[in-house]
């Protein structure tokens, strides 16, 4: 069965990361993992982060150990080398790596992707909320690998 794991970077409003949780139990997120920020909304979560596994952690050698466990890394950013998603095919293990509001994925991070992924867009304001533009990866990553429970 295909799995998607979320690596969220260093949010910081507690209410991205509310609802990052609650979209990723919605999706049939494997686990999330917290990268540099303990703290999140749950009121936001509307207690889905009772039922998605979390991991909290300070180091981004984590990606090496889910790399060895045969998951490829794919970086969500706004990049001009990046495959646009409306042309990438995800593995059937993925592990989704979200940055900061505020910087992006960062360089600790980014030599650990296998590959970057842009959403395409269109209007002036340059970038999509972290939320939002992970929310359209997991659900192209779920319209490639339907869940089924």
């Amino acid at each position: 069965m295909a799995s998607v794991i979320l690596f969220i970077q260093r949010m910081h409003h507690p209410g991205n990361v509310g609802s990052i949780l609650r979209t990723s139990e919605v999706m049939a997120v494997e686990r999330v993992i917290l990268y540099g920020y303990k703290s999140y909304s749950s009121s936001v979560t509307k207690g889905s982060h009772l039922w998605t596994p979390m991991e909290f952690t300070e180091d981004p050698d984590i990606i090496d150990h889910y790399k060895n466990d045969g998951y490829r890394v794919v970086g969500i950013e706004n990049d001009e080398n990046a495959v646009s998603m409306y042309d990438y095919k995800y593995h059937e293990k993925s592990l989704l790596v979200l940055g900061s509001e505020m910087g992006g994925i960062e360089q600790a991070v980014y030599p650990k992707l296998d590959d970057t992924v842009i959403i395409p867009q269109y209007g002036v304001t340059g970038c999509l909320n972290v939320v939002h533009a992970g929310g359209i990866a997991l659900y192209e990553f779920r319209k490639q690998y339907p869940y089924i429970g």
